[in-house]
């Protein structure tokens, strides 16, 4: 099958290498990166608030139908809540409200504006002057306020000219239009940030451990629906009894895991590569030490849709279920038959839409040695393509053998399997 190209050689060595290194990728085997997600026990995926509100506080009591002015608490504060919605005063700039008291903040000790290191700007907070007053602008090198005598612009598409008015908004004329965001500091537009489920788990991992607030700020920048699908993932992963597996049992975590398995692909299945494309991607990464992790593998992973998630997923079992992943080294005769018996599957994922004609032509543009050059010809053929295609290679097979030369190649395709060929060409 597939001997003109040596794709059976091919397949074998390459699929071997991804299932090595890319394990991460079947719904059997997928724990080492999701073991690496850090949340704490029972907190952030029970009691976290993902809406964004938090509680609303209750301004008045209600005393037998009338309302009653709500308690003024302020003994011994400096700043902050009053207990009734209100305050009890607020901090000069550069100083901070902890715990009702005013707190020189460090990141400001020494600036009269800029940013302060907390999402805000240091000197009067204005995001507008970078923490100056108009008139003046932030010298971002030195973070203290100069005199400007009139609007300053050079340099810059949008944000504060530095004398109360505006250099522009983004998208400005001759911007990208994706360039909806202006940076303050340079004054340039640039792409809007965008919060996506997997970034709330990569921002998790940079917590401190029980950071409570880290762990809002990590879930409440993201948008609502992404929000929900950390929170749909975390709350499977809790009720699975995920979090409660030992590290190394592999059993228990599988188990676990397979109940969410569906949830995974909605948060991390943000790419739009189809199934074919993944494969190919996934067979070009470099092998990696066993346990190490393949950053490559995962960018592969995270390219694909959740389409080609759930097709891949399909042919990794088949696989297993026909004892691809127990074959010895070196036995091709049981890597072969278990292939075989998941071949749909495999075509399932693996295709594309050029024809049988195409898969020829796109082969002639391969170096001899370019396994890979190869099976992308291949694999981009649609199912009928791919089997007009295997059809005129068996037919070569048997007339020449499995290391056939070019002339007798070539006689067989003017020849015995001529047929079979230009049915291939005329599709």
């Amino acid at each position: 099958m597939k001997k003109i190209l040596g794709l059976t050689a091919i397949v074998a060595v390459s699929l071997g290498l991804a299932f090595a290194a890319c394990d991460t990728g079947s719904g059997n085997d997928g724990n080492d990166e999701k073991e690496d997600v850090k949340l704490p026990e029972g907190e952030v995926g029970e009691e976290a608030d993902v809406s964004g509100q938090g509680d609303v506080p209750s301004f008045t009591d209600e005393v037998n139908g009338d309302h009653t002015p709500c308690p003024v608490q302020c003994d011994g504060k400096e700043c902050g809540d009053n207990g009734c919605g209100g305050s009890c005063g607020s901090c000069q700039p550069g100083v901070t409200c902890v715990n009702f008291k005013c707190e020189v903040d460090e990141e400001c000790a020494d600036k009269e504006c800029g940013p302060d290191g907390k999402g805000g700007y240091c000197g009067n907070g204005d995001a507008a002057t970078l923490g100056c007053g108009a008139g003046f602008e932030c010298n971002v090198v030195t973070s203290l306020c100069e005199k400007v005598e009139g609007p300053n612009c050079e340099g810059k598409q949008c944000g504060p000219d530095g004398a109360g008015g505006t250099c522009g908004t983004c998208p400005c004329d001759g911007c990208d239009p994706e360039f909806v965001k202006c940076d303050l500091e340079t004054g340039l537009c640039g792409k809007e940030d965008i919060c996506q489920c997997p970034d709330i788990f990569e921002c998790l991992n940079g917590c401190p451990e029980g950071d409570q607030a880290c762990y809002g700020t990590c879930i409440n920048s993201c948008p609502v629906d992404e929000q929900m699908k950390f929170q749909n993932l975390v709350t499977c992963l809790d009720q699975s009894g995920y979090w409660d597996c030992p590290e190394n049992d592999d059993e228990c975590l599988n188990a676990a895991f397979d109940q969410c398995y569906d949830l995974y692909a909605d948060c991390f299945a943000i790419g739009d590569a189809a199934c074919v494309d993944m494969y190919l991607c996934l067979i070009s990464c470099p092998e990696v030490p066993e346990g190490e992790p393949n950053e490559c593998s995962s960018d592969c992973f995270g390219s694909g849709t959740k389409e080609a998630w759930g097709l891949w997923d399909e042919f990794i079992g088949c696989l297993d279920e026909n004892g691809y992943f127990d074959c010895p080294d070196g036995d091709d005769a049981c890597v072969e038959a278990a292939w075989e018996s998941c071949s749909v599957e495999f075509q399932a994922c693996a295709h594309g839409d050029t024809s049988c004609k195409g898969v020829f032509d796109c082969l002639e543009t391969c170096a001899p040695t370019d396994q890979i050059c190869g099976l992308s010809c291949y694999v981009h053929g649609s199912i009928a393509g791919q089997t007009a295609f295997d059809g005129v290679v068996d037919c070569i097979s048997e007339q020449c053998g499995e290391q056939g030369t070019a002339e007798c190649e070539q006689q067989a395709l003017t020849g015995a399997c001529s047929g079979l060929y230009n049915d291939c060409l005329g599709m």
